[in-house]
């Protein structure tokens, strides 16, 4: 049995961080003796093996003590751990920070750092002999699409990169949009996700609404989850006229009767990752209308197949895509029928393959 810490920023809110979760549930299913040490303290996701929190262990008033606090109990936990292999999900924006883990918290081990968004600024410093400096003798870069991999690849110059996607357990999510009935009672299409405008681009999806045949249709927008930009989205769907059309109901950490019961799930963002509201809808068989963002949507969406995919910021195509998903039952049916065949690949035993294979390589 090998050893394997994942180190992750948090087990709660953030696609990174439930990726992590079910990356160490698909480990620990293979065998291996799994510790996850997160930095911050929020645990909201099931995850397999133990985990272990820094900040609970580095509290103190002085913001300058609680930092070397916070960078020696990190030490502590990975050194004495005596793992065969470290898997790196955080965040990874400051070169500085990061230099110093590398050289030490990780040295002398292998190490395999995960790339979740093509935003690669979020793991990744601007200049590209920093990025070298920081990788280049990495165990193994993983991005979690093919559109990540390669831009690595173009920007960086660093080869040791590979693809292995996101997945998530499809029985769990059966059970789990079993367990409570929706409170939505009209027929609803669905967004779920953080309210960050920013990333997300909520209102160029609530302006496709009203312009779209869905309001006079009696089909409502259901937005889920949390954000910054809440309240401005709530004033935004006000001052459109859209209070009873448009419903938002507060993260939770099922939403997944909401996705079982959707029309279909809609995804706006200006990037991604490998985005697992599209793979989670699917596996739910509920179909997808996307815009084609850098990136993960391409990799998985097929139009006519399983939904729609539209190019990016084209409101005109994504509100005719809209509209055809509930004007043309045919088509919709027929992307439904494919829902789950279409995500087939991405089942947890062929993605925790793909792992057991990596981690094979490295330690051999």
């Amino acid at each position: 049995m090998k050893k394997i810490s994942i180190i992750l920023t948090s087990l709660g809110v953030g696609g990174a961080e439930r990726a992590g979760a079910v990356l160490s549930q698909l480990l620990e299913n293979r065998g291996y003796d799994v510790t996850i040490i997160i930095t911050q303290s929020e645990v909201a996701y099931e995850f397999g093996g133990r985990y272990f929190s820094v900040v609970d262990k580095a509290h103190h008033k002085w913001k300058i003590v609680k930092a070397i606090k916070t960078f020696l109990v990190y030490r502590e936990l990975v050194v004495s751990g005596e793992y065969d292999c470290i898997i790196d999900g955080r965040h990874r924006g400051t070169w500085l920070k990061q230099w110093f883990i590398n050289k030490f918290i990780y040295k002398g081990m292998p190490v395999l750092y995960i790339v979740h968004s093509h935003q690669l600024r979020m793991y990744f410093p601007e200049k590209k002999w920093m990025a070298k400096n920081l990788y280049h003798n990495a165990a193994m870069l993983v991005g979690v699409s093919k559109a990540i991999a390669k831009s690595v690849k173009e920007k960086y110059g660093l080869t040791n990169i590979q693809t292995i996607e996101n997945t998530t357990f499809p029985e769990t999510l059966r059970e789990l949009a079993s367990n409570y009935n929706v409170i939505v009672e009209q027929p609803y299409i669905l967004f779920y996700g953080r309210l960050f405008d920013s990333e997300k681009n909520i209102c160029f999806l609530i302006d496709a609404y009203k312009k779209s045949m869905l309001p006079s249709r009696n089909v409502q927008l259901v937005l889920l989850g949390s954000g910054k930009d809440e309240e401005m989205l709530k004033a935004r769907v006000i001052s459109l006229g859209l209070d009873d059309s448009i419903v938002f109901i507060p993260f939770t950490n099922n939403p997944f009767p909401y996705v079982k019961n959707a029309l279909f799930t809609v995804l706006t963002s200006h990037f991604e990752g490998f985005p697992m509201v599209l793979i989670e809808a699917l596996m739910l068989e509920t179909p997808v209308v996307s815009v084609d963002c850098p990136s993960g949507p391409s990799e998985v969406i097929h139009t006519g197949y399983n939904g729609i995919l539209v190019p990016q910021e084209d409101e005109l195509l994504f509100i005719k895509a809209l509209d055809k998903m509930i004007m043309d039952k045919d088509f919709y049916r027929s992307c439904k029928k494919n829902t789950l065949k279409s995500v087939s690949h991405l089942l947890p035993d062929s993605i925790s393959d793909k792992w057991v294979d990596l981690l094979n390589t490295i330690n051999n």
